[in-house]
């Protein structure tokens, strides 16, 4: 996995929230009825994305910060962004308010900053392990 510096991760994370918003201002692309559960399955992965790319990004602008805060603040922050997402949508007469939406959002950002934490602890593990390794060969 490629290491990615703050403002990489920051760039991602603002590209998946512009998009995020500007689908949000527009009219809904397929009906409901083509398949039933896409829009749950977009705000999972879309929300989950921003908190990966959040979480990336805050674990390198504070470096001395537990890793629960990262978590706990790339899920808050990502949750409220699901949350202001369907508040937008209620002035548009052509999209739907869901707390369905909202739940999926809020889970696709819990599970990808979950996911985040144990991809960098195995990688500290792993490299750990390596630097052990080096200093005990010498």
């Amino acid at each position: 996995m490629m290491a990615m510096n703050r403002n990489k991760s920051a760039y991602i994370a603002f590209g998946f929230i512009a998009a995020i918003a500007f689908e949000s201002t527009c009219p809904p692309s397929l009906p409901n009825d083509v398949f039933s559960n896409l829009d749950k399955m977009a705000h999972f992965f879309a929300f989950g994305f921003v908190a990966w790319f959040v979480a990336t990004a805050l674990v390198h602008q504070k470096k001395n910060e537990s890793w629960g805060f990262v978590v706990i603040v790339s899920f808050l922050l990502t949750s409220l962004l699901a949350i202001g997402n369907e508040w937008i949508q209620s002035f548009n007469p052509n999209r739907v308010v869901s707390l369905g939406d909202i739940l999926a959002g809020m889970s696709g950002a819990a599970s990808f900053a979950l996911a985040w934490r144990v991809m960098t602890m195995r990688k500290l593990q792993k490299n750990n392990a390596v630097r052990y390794l080096a200093r005990k060969s010498l």
